[in-house]
């Protein structure tokens, strides 16, 4: 996945900390999916991380 630099460059501060808290939990929950790991948030959170950063 790439990163929008312009996303980073307009966001206020806290808009920032939200952006790279999605995008740690998508990696997260990506990492679980990987590894069998059972979290039924999952998919769901991976999802919804998707669509909000498009």
């Amino acid at each position: 996945m790439e990163r929008r630099s312009d996303i980073m460059e307009t966001a206020t501060k806290s808009g920032q900390h939200v952006y790279r808290m999605v995008h740690h939990f998508q990696k997260y929950a990506k990492k679980c999916i990987e590894l069998g790991i059972p979290a039924p948030f999952a998919a769901e959170l991976t999802r919804n991380a998707s669509q909000a950063l498009k």
